[in-house]
């Protein structure tokens, strides 16, 4: 088993796109406990230079069996369902967020709010 840390994020119908992801990720990890929801304000990226919608943000703490490239896949396969895409992130819309910060004692991604 390794533990692992999800980072939650969304600006687009954020209440209702974060409660969704919570329920998929608990069935992808039955034991994933989730930490308090904020509000942050959005940060310019190379990617998105332009202002966008504040974001709810949550840490999802979890323990898998899955490898670090099949959780990978499966936070994508997610994403995807929900109706989040590379070309709509350009525009500054986040349906749904969900990166991978941890696997085991290897920091995957820094957590960018």
């Amino acid at each position: 088993m390794m533990k692992v840390v999800i980072s939650i994020g969304s600006n687009t119908q954020a209440l209702q796109k974060t409660a969704k992801a919570k329920d998929l990720l608990t069935a992808l990890l039955p034991d994933v406990v989730f930490g308090k929801e904020l509000w942050t304000e959005p940060r310019p990226t190379p990617n998105v230079p332009h202002p966008t919608k504040r974001y709810r943000n949550c840490l999802a703490t979890a323990t898998t069996v899955l490898t670090q490239e099949q959780l990978t896949a499966a936070l994508k396969t997610i994403e995807h369902q929900m109706g989040d895409s590379h070309e709509a992130h350009q525009r500054g819309i986040v349906n749904i967020d969900l990166d991978l910060i941890t696997y085991g004692d290897k920091t995957i991604k820094e957590r960018g709010w």
